[in-house]
């Protein structure tokens, strides 16, 4: 009966923060950059709060000090953008398929999420000039090139 009430507890937080998060995503387009990034990082500790996940860098992690650049990581979790957003705001790029996905699409792009069709050198080149824009505007960008989720224990295949 206790789990039930806790799973149930927890359901309707996250419903009440996504739907919280719908209503700061109406207006976050408009929004200065340091108040984005500010409401980025407040919404992805309060995500990680209600699932009960705490992030702990050692001191000398150099994400204490990063401000703008280009990550390039591993995809471990569907976690992973809120953990890195809670610790440093910044944009992702994703897969274009993502774009589609119903609400989690409108809420990735609306965060300005950059897109990427996958195999279309086109298209990487579009992005490329995103990103370097982006760059020299100060910004933080993050980018899986394993393009999935794996476990951790091993990297996967990266995407062209």
């Amino acid at each position: 009966m206790f789990r039930r009430t806790v799973a149930l507890f927890r359901a309707a937080r996250t419903a009440l923060h996504i739907a919280w998060g719908l209503i700061l995503a109406t207006i976050y387009p408009w929004l200065n950059a340091n108040l984005r990034r500010r409401i980025l990082q407040n919404w992805s500790t309060g995500l990680l709060a209600i699932f009960n996940v705490s992030v702990l860098l050692a001191d000398d992690d150099p994400l204490h000090s990063l401000r703008n650049g280009l990550l390039v990581t591993n995809h471990i979790s569907w976690l992973d953008v809120f953990v890195l957003n809670a610790i440093v705001p910044m944009r992702f790029v994703a897969k274009a398929e993502v774009r589609r996905w119903p609400l989690i699409g409108w809420l990735c792009a609306r965060a300005q999420t950059l897109f990427l069709e996958r195999g279309k050198a086109r298209d990487a080149a579009r992005l490329n000039v995103h990103l370097v824009q982006s760059l020299r505007g100060g910004e933080c960008l993050a980018i899986f090139p394993e393009g999935t989720p794996t476990d951790g224990s091993a990297v996967g295949h990266f995407h062209a």
